[in-house]
């Protein structure tokens, strides 16, 4: 009998909408104390400051974390991420980011060993699209296997986030 690999909850993949969104509620010291955090290097350089509470942008420091090795950069060579960016129409490339695009390529080639978090609807739409569904996690539910509870707006939901992978379900059996 064949077993599926079960991906540990600690190994996430961020996208910067909620690496930004952590900050803001001041939960990202936890979500990087509870989970095994990746980002690709785009990201890692776009998630680099914050409005707090009161409109004060605050910094955020990824470069340090990386460099104590709290958490791991992965990169994508321009090659691959050119190719992968190719397998979707022009009118869907814009509706996503560089580093969601970079992101998505990096989870392509290791599907098994990540769970892709983000709350942009074009990305999750692209996780399904792709097939790897089964690989996405919504904001509300990385903060719930964390430990954490916050109040959240709809995007940030897992509701949200099913709703937006049967979209990509949909198009990629239309397709």
């Amino acid at each position: 009998m064949m077993r599926s690999k079960i991906i540990r909850m600690s190994s996430l993949l961020l996208d910067a909408d909620t690496i930004i969104f952590f900050h803001q509620f001041g939960v990202w010291d936890k979500i990087v104390e509870k989970n095994d955090i990746h980002l690709t290097s785009i990201i890692a350089h776009e998630a680099n400051f914050f409005y707090d509470g009161n409109g004060e942008k605050q910094p955020i420091d990824l470069a340090t974390l990386i460099d104590e090795d709290k958490i791991a950069e992965h990169s994508v060579n321009l090659e691959d991420l050119v190719a992968f960016t190719n397998k979707f129409d022009s009118v869907f490339q814009a509706e996503f980011h560089e580093g969601e695009k970079e992101a998505l390529a990096f989870l392509a080639e290791n599907s098994d060993e990540f769970l892709f978090c983000t709350c942009d609807k074009a990305a999750i739409i692209a996780l399904a699209l792709l097939g790897l569904g089964n690989c996405g996690i919504s904001y509300e539910r990385v903060l719930q296997r964390s430990g954490l509870t916050k109040s959240l707006s709809r995007k940030h939901t897992e509701a949200s986030f099913q709703k937006n992978l049967d979209k990509g379900k949909v198009m990629r059996i239309q397709n």
